[in-house]
């Protein structure tokens, strides 16, 4: 600063005098004014021209210069400021402060300041100390503060000021006052403070409306895009999310897939517009359970229309919206119950004067729905004139208030004609202050089927009662007291004169004391009513009494319990059954009778079992050996009519046999544990010799899961089964025939088994699948002529099946073939299949080859060779064998074994086995044939080709897997022995046995058999002979004949039981008899025998038994295993069966033309014998030969002959015998003539 202006501002204000920055503004032109000035002084100075006049002149200007220049200055500030000197008068005023207080600074200048200026707002003058300038002039200090100033035209003006006093040469000369007016600023900050209150206000009220919200509300807000940006506490609490969790996610993360993408999208539509959206919406909560909201969406929009922000405010609706749905499904329930029920509302407004009816209505009275609206007069005018008042009066009492409801049945007359019956019920349920009925509403309901309904009861009461007094059975109703009613028909039977004499007896009295069982009647009598009245009703047989005579009678009673006038009593009815009792009496005796009848027939069937039966095995076994001896073609003729006719008569035998025991119900099961395997496959082999005669294919196929040890009755489990084979052979041309065997479940110890025959044959049309399997029937009378049979086959298979709880179906289509099927649940005594007991290990994994043109067959091989962990392969021809021999040839990796089937188109067996042994290149180690049937010569011919095995089939598992591990033991060498399926059956134990017969052709053909089969054989020919070789020889067991002359076969084990007592040793004895009826088996054992063969002998159960001799003996046990009953072998209806025969004798033509031989000797001496004996009347001598015939016969299986020897056998010493020996002589006369004219081939 200038030090000029300095100087002056120190005179004027003050040394330590302090300037604002206003004035601060000031000074800084002024100074810079001084500074200008200051440089023209020095222009002057430098001049020297210049005289004191002059200089005072320029200071002068100077000064005024100055003067002029700070009032310019203070001019153009916009606060007003005003200087007065030591007394207080005005000495300068700018512009600012003459426009605020109205007064030109002339009109002021040197009158005291505060005359004009310090006026209070109410128009008294200040006191003068508290004006600015007066308090800088007394104290000498600044001063700051605000006042009011009056202005010239009475407006007072409050001021912001600042007072500082005026300074010159170190002593004050005056004041200088700048003010502000500030009544713009004290009305901006009064406006700001209202505002602000009013600001406080409102947001108070916006909080508490806040809390408000949040505490019923659910609030969110979002972005533009959907983004929630806020969700308040509600929000969270509603939804189970937390406020991390909805931050920045879009409420798609409540969707519940309750609304339409439709329903969105329109809301969207809506709220972009910048419009309010408000509805009804379902969100899902975070643990899945669903809760509705009413909600309101207001957008906010920015300057150009868009929306920036969007605040949901929602209202949790969900107990509303459940109260809704349970409001809806109840008037929902209502209707459907109303439905159901043909119910129609109605609501009454009692002030209209108006009736509503609801749709249902209309249907009860056929009316138009239009009609659903009535005044209550013309309600009541439909309805029946005799009703009407009733209506009237029960509707006016529960207006009135004198009834709570109203409940009225009434008819209403029909659109139609007519009138329905409704029942009508209701209640008021809306009153006016006064208690006034203001409306009524209930239901209508069509009755008009229950008045009916109650009309007919009442007739049918009316004809119940007709009935009741006039029912010839006495019926009466009691209650705990005892009688009160009876009909005419009770008071007749129980000898009492009148209804009132009769209520008044006491029940004890209507019976005698005891009843017929011994027991007290009273007791009794308690107990049945008891019963009754707990199950509703009881029916009973009771001795009544009469009142008048005393006498007893018996009686029907039947005790109902039934509710009548709202107690239970009990309605007895009564029937006189003497002459029911008396017919019953009659019917068992007639019964006993009939039983003695049936005891008669058995008796004898059993014995006409026994007498048939021995001849038959003498029959059959001595033409099957006669056959295999060398014979011209007119005697092979012969023979073959004798096998075949002894054959169907014993088929028709065994046949009548099993149907009569059915009939009778006496053919009982069997419980005992057997091999299933070993069953079939010796029931297959049976049938094999009929199936390759015709050039069928014999299958059997067992799957892998069908357990083998089983429980169950296999004697008829294999009779079932051959009828059913011996049926498809019999009925198929061409083909093949199979029998499977499969598991269908396994649970605990029980297996549910299917077993299935299929065949190619002829077929069965659909409408004859139920027929054949009714008795003695077939599919027609052709089918009969043609093929033969009894027709008794498949009804005593299916009622084998059922008595073993099974059930038989069937599959057939005509000219393809038929499958029996059957089913049945048995107990298995392990789960262990028939190859968990073999010991495959030196097969597994051997790589085999198997060649055959059938596919059946193929696959059966397949499955069995797999079984054993073999790697089988198979082809279906001779070519293919030879091309898969030189793959693998090439390849280096050979097969060991090969299996060749015989019969085969372009290229047999023999051939193929031919090649393999010219082409060494093939490196087969062992070569194996399965043939249908052998032919003579094939040994030999197996022999000189290398083959090792030769077996006919169908073959086993155990046969093939024994054969295979046998070729494979040792090297094969062409010398080496063919394994054929007796070779091995021979591998196994020789047994040294004794054979107790006296028939020479059983003698014969059994030594035969056991010879051939490896067996050392005694015979002895009676009782006393067997125990004569058992004590001086050495005996593994006895087969034993039942009947021999001298000491039966009975008699000969129980002696032989009591001599092993001393010895403490064991030998087993087999029964051979030709009995075969029920009990012959347990006889034998009971008579000490261990085990029964039935003649005609079985090969294959005798090898059977035999095989169990032999394990029996190797593992040290004394006790046999019983084995197949030969009864349950069916047969095909012929005179003999040749193929049973060669069986019998196992294919060796010389024992069978030797056992031939013997029969044709015997025959005509037993014959001679029998008539001797009559002519003699030596009965016993008629009897022996008869029954040395029957067991002759009995090896060719002539059932017609053995019966008819069982006959003659019977009638020993009885008159009318001659016819029974005709008919013997005509039966062997036929079989003769079928044995000579057989040919063996």
């Amino acid at each position: 600063m200038h030090r000029l202006l300095e100087r002056q501002l120190k005179r004027i204000l003050g040394a330590n005098y302090v300037v604002d920055a206003p004035m601060q503004r000031l000074l800084d032109v002024v100074d810079s004014y001084y500074h200008e000035a200051e440089k023209e002084q020095r222009l002057l100075k430098n001049a020297l021209i210049v005289n004191t006049e002059e200089l005072n002149a320029v200071n002068e200007r100077v000064r005024i210069q100055n003067a002029e220049l700070m009032r310019t200055l203070l001019n153009t500030l916009s606060d007003g400021v005003y200087a007065t000197d030591l007394q207080g008068n005005l000495t300068f005023m700018n512009a600012a402060a003459e426009q605020v207080l109205g007064w030109s600074e002339q009109e002021l200048i040197g009158r005291p300041a505060h005359d004009a200026v310090t006026f209070s707002p109410d128009g008294k003058q200040l006191v003068a100390p508290r004006m600015p300038h007066l308090k800088v002039l007394a104290g000498g200090e600044p001063s700051e503060g605000v006042c009011e100033l009056n202005c010239r035209e009475g407006r007072v003006v409050p001021v912001e000021y600042r007072a500082r006093p005026i300074m010159l040469d170190g002593s004050m000369n005056g004041a200088l006052v700048s003010f502000q007016d500030i009544s713009a600023r004290q009305q901006a900050e009064d406006d700001l403070r209202k505002a602000y209150a009013r600001i406080q206000e409102t947001v108070a009220e916006l909080e508490f409306q806040k809390n408000a919200l949040d505490q019923h509300a659910i609030v969110s807000i979002t972005d533009a895009s959907g983004k929630i940006i806020y969700a308040n506490d509600r929000f969270v609490a509603v939804s189970q999310y937390s406020h991390a969790q909805l931050i920045g996610e879009d409420h798609r993360i409540l969707n519940s897939g309750y609304h339409s993408r439709e329903f969105f999208k329109q809301m969207w539509e809506t709220i972009a517009r910048g419009k309010i959206w408000h509805g009804e919406v379902r969100n899902r909560r975070r643990d899945g359970s669903f809760y509705w909201v009413e909600s309101t969406i207001v957008p906010f929009m920015d300057e150009q229309g868009r929306p920036q922000r969007y605040i949901a405010i929602r209202t949790d609706i969900t107990d509303r919206k459940n109260n809704e749905i349970a409001a809806r499904m109840a008037r929902e329930r209502l209707d459907l119950a109303l439905e159901g029920s043909s119910q129609a509302l109605w609501d009454l407004d009692v002030v209209a004067d108006r009736v509503y009816l609801s749709d249902r209505w209309s249907l009860i009275v056929g009316g138009k729905k239009e009609e659903s609206l009535m005044r209550s007069g013309e309600f009541i005018g439909r309805v029946h004139p005799d009703d009407q008042q009733n209506v009237r009066m029960q509707l006016g009492e529960v207006l009135l208030g004198k009834m709570a409801e109203l409940s009225i049945e009434f008819r209403c007359a029909h659109q139609r004609g007519g009138w329905v019956w409704v029942y009508s019920h209701g209640k008021v349920v809306e009153q006016d202050g006064h208690g006034h009925a203001l409306r009524m509403t209930g239901t209508n309901a069509d009755i008009t089927e229950r008045k009916q309904a109650e009309e007919a009861l009442l007739k049918s009461e009316t004809k119940l009662r007709t009935l009741y007094d006039s029912t010839s059975d006495a019926v009466m109703l009691l209650d705990e007291k005892g009688f009160f009613d009876c009909n005419h028909a009770a008071l007749q039977m129980f000898g009492c004169p009148t209804k009132e004499l009769f209520c008044s007896k006491h029940p004890a009295e209507l019976s005698p004391p005891q009843q017929a069982d011994g027991r007290d009647s009273v007791v009794l009598a308690n107990s049945m009513i008891a019963r009754a009245m707990e199950a509703g009703g009881h029916r009973f047989e009771w001795l009544h009494k009469r009142l008048d005579d005393d006498s007893v009678f018996d009686a029907d009673v039947l005790l109902n319990s039934m509710e009548l006038d709202g107690r239970m009593v009990l309605q007895a009815t009564v029937r006189d059954i003497t002459e029911r009792k008396r017919a019953e009496e009659q019917l068992r005796s007639a019964k006993e009778a009939a039983e003695a009848a049936s005891r008669a027939k058995s008796e004898f069937l059993a014995n006409m079992s026994h007498e048939i039966r021995t001849p038959m095995n003498g029959i059959i076994g001595m033409t099957e050996l006669a056959l295999d001896t060398e014979l011209g073609p007119e005697q092979r003729e012969f023979l073959g009519m004798v096998k075949s006719s002894a054959d169907s008569l014993l088929t028709i035998i065994n046949d009548i046999l099993d149907f009569s025991k059915i009939e009778s119900g006496k053919l009982d099961m069997e419980e005992i544990e057997f091999s299933l395997e070993y069953m079939l496959r010796d029931t297959m082999k049976s049938m094999a010799v009929r199936a390759h005669q015709k050039g069928l294919e014999l299958l059997l196929h067992i799957a892998p899961d069908v357990p083998d040890r089983l429980m169950g009755d296999p004697g008829r489990l294999r009779q079932v089964i051959v009828n059913l084979i011996g049926n498809a052979i019999k009925f198929t041309a061409e083909g093949e025939v199979e029998l499977a065997v499969r598991s269908l479940s396994f649970r605990a110890d029980m297996a549910r088994l299917c077993f299935s025959v299929r065949d190619t044959g002829i077929g069965i049309p659909p409408d004859k699948f139920n027929s054949i399997f009714e008795s003695f029937s077939q599919v027609d009378a052709s089918t009969t002529r043609h093929y033969g049979g009894t027709g008794l086959g498949l009804t005593i298979s299916s009622q084998i099946v059922e008595l073993m709880g099974g059930a038989f179906d069937l599959e057939s289509e005509l000219g393809k073939g038929s499958t029996f099927f059957f089913t049945l649940e048995m107990k298995a005594v392990s789960a262990r299949t028939f190859s968990d007991y073999q010991q495959t290990g030196s097969v597994a994994n051997l790589s085999v080859l198997v060649v055959d043109d059938n596919a059946a067959n193929r696959c059966l091989l397949h499955e069995m060779l797999s079984s054993w962990h073999m790697r089988p392969v198979v082809v279906e021809s001779g070519r293919a064998m030879l091309t898969e021999l030189e793959r693998a040839s090439a390849a280096g990796t050979p097969y060991a074994l090969t299996l060749l089937d015989v019969h085969m188109p372009e290229m047999d067996g023999f051939s193929l086995a031919e090649k393999i042994h010219q082409t060494p290149e093939y490196a087969v180690r062992v070569v194996m044939m399965l043939t249908s049937e052998g032919q003579r010569g094939d040994a030999a011919r197996c022999r000189e080709l290398g083959v090792a095995s030769y077996l006919v089939k169908p073959v086993s598992q155990s046969e093939l897997l024994d054969a295979m591990m046998t070729a494979l033991g040792e090297p094969h060498q062409k010398s080496a022995t063919l394994i054929t399926r007796h070779t091995v059956r021979e591998a196994r134990n020789r047994l040294n046995l004794l054979l107790a017969e006296d028939n020479a052709v059983n003698q014969l053909l059994a030594v035969r058999l056991l010879e051939k089969l490896g067996h050392r054989v005694t015979v002895a020919n009676n009782g006393i002979e067997a125990i004569q070789h058992w004590q001086t020889g050495w005996f593994d067991a006895i087969l034993m004949d039942v009947d021999m002359p001298e000491m039966g076969g009975y008699e000969a084990s129980e002696r032989i039981r009591q001599l092993e007592q001393v010895s403490g040793e064991h030998i087993p004895i087999v029964a051979m008899t030709a009995h075969a009826m029920q009990g012959a088996r347990e006889a034998c054992l009971a008579h000490g025998m261990d085990s029964y063969l039935t003649k005609p002998i079985d090969t294959d159960a005798l090898w059977r038994e035999l095989e169990a001799l032999a394990e029996s003996i190797r593992g040290g046990e004394k006790s046999v295993e019983p084995v197949l009953d030969r009864t349950v072998r069916h047969r095909a209806a012929q005179v003999v069966n040749f193929d049973d025969v060669r069986e019998l004798v196992d294919g060796d033509r010389g024992v069978f033309e030797e056992l031939v031989g013997i029969f044709l000797t015997d025959v005509p001496r037993h014959l001679q014998g029998i008539r001797d004996g009559i002519r003699c009347e030596d009965a016993e001598a008629v009897r022996h030969s008869a029954h040395t015939l029957k067991g002759t016969v009995g090896i060719f299986a002539a059932e017609r002959t053995i019966q008819a020897a069982v006959v003659v056998e019977q009638k020993a010493g009885q008159p009318d015998i001659e016819e029974a020996v005709l008919e013997l002589e005509a039966a062997v006369a036929e079989l003769v003539t079928a044995i000579e004219g057989y040919h063996w081939s």
